[in-house]
């Protein structure tokens, strides 16, 4: 019964710990604050080193970035997380080779730095 569950849960749902953390998290407002900041930097951050790169992408606001890749997202998702980045690949018309990076801590966003002997994101 339990495999049968894992074949129709999303692969980022919460266990009710995590939920009851979330909640606790959402009444915290000096932990809000930092959360926002936290987030604006390390966007900011990935679509500077983006754009660096020479690399597509839609400008955001929200806690990822749509990135036009030159190569097969499928195939830069394994890769990526191995590294600790997710990359959601998304279609749909005119996404061809897209995906969704999440905005995460900088020791793992780090790989998209022009710096990054790494990054494997390719340019367009």
């Amino acid at each position: 019964m339990i495999a049968n569950l894992n074949r129709v849960r999303s692969p980022f749902n919460t266990s009710s710990l995590a939920q009851v953390g979330a909640l606790a998290a959402l009444e915290d407002e000096e932990w809000e604050r930092y959360s926002r900041k936290q987030n604006t930097r390390e966007l900011a951050f990935i679509q500077r080193e983006l754009k660096a790169r020479g690399v597509r992408f839609t400008p955001s606001v929200t806690n990822f970035v749509l990135v036009e890749f030159t190569r097969d997202v499928k195939e830069l998702f394994v890769e990526f997380q191995k590294k600790g980045v997710i990359i959601r690949p998304q279609g749909g018309p005119g996404l061809v080779n897209c995906g969704r990076i999440s905005v995460g801590r900088r020791r793992r966003t780090s790989v998209f730095s022009p710096r990054s002997t790494t990054s494997s994101s390719g340019s367009s």
